[in-house]
């Protein structure tokens, strides 16, 4: 190249400096430390996300903190929407659980009156539950109701007993003589918010609903309710 020459050769060093300024305003993915080092081949550059931090080029975008409060917000009005028929459904499921549970009682006093009982019922749901003690086999009633009183689906449920039948024999599950009875009342109430309404049913094979406790009735209506079946 000739003397005064405008052009000038570039000096050994000019690509290193070129390669380090590339790698400051392009950069490569790895530790801070390599933005003062020539990129490595096949090393994507970063990229920044508007109002983001750097990320790698075609790699993983993540979330902003705005888009992660934006989804909380939504989540949270849908759970607020949801939430009150979701209780609906739940109140109504126990209340039909606790009409089957009437119904259940209702249907195995009158196998035991039928079978057991010489003509008369139960006096407790423990007695129902209990099997004849020639032959074995199962209760009257199950397990889930063998107690006085039992909590099922959020319902408590109760047998009150009429008057001792007198002169009545032994039943086949070990009610002694006279044990039995010629009326009984039960009765489900809610627990625990479970439910809104009362129940309640004897002999007669009627279920009665009531919002506030239906009162032991042994024979007919119990006042202030009305019947549902």
């Amino acid at each position: 190249m000739k003397a005064g020459s405008p052009w000038r050769k570039s000096p050994p060093h000019s690509s290193g400096v070129v390669s380090r300024l590339t790698a400051l305003f392009v950069g490569c993915t790895g530790p801070m430390g390599a933005l003062f080092t020539p990129c490595q081949a096949g090393a994507p550059p970063l990229s920044v996300r508007r109002g983001g931090s750097p990320r790698a080029a075609g790699g993983s975008s993540g979330f902003t903190l705005i888009e992660l409060l934006m989804v909380v917000a939504i989540i949270g009005i849908i759970t607020a929407i949801a939430a009150p028929g979701l209780m609906r459904a739940r109140i109504s499921a126990n209340e039909i659980s606790a009409m089957n549970s009437l119904r259940a009682i209702n249907s195995a006093q009158a196998t035991f009156a039928a079978s057991c009982g010489s003509g008369f019922y139960a006096p407790s749901l423990a007695v129902l539950a209990t099997p004849p003690t020639v032959g074995g086999g199962d209760g009257f009633i199950g397990t889930d109701l063998a107690s006085d009183p039992s909590m099922k689906s959020s319902y408590s449920v109760e047998l009150t007993a009429g008057a001792p039948a007198p002169g009545a024999p032994a039943s086949c599950n070990g009610v002694p003589a006279g044990g039995v009875v010629s009326t009984y009342f039960v009765g489900a109430s809610p627990a625990g918010g479970g439910g809104v309404r009362f129940f309640g049913t004897n002999q007669g094979g009627t279920i009665y609903q009531s919002t506030a406790a239906v009162a032991v009735t042994q024979n007919g209506a119990p006042a202030g309710s009305t019947p549902i079946q």
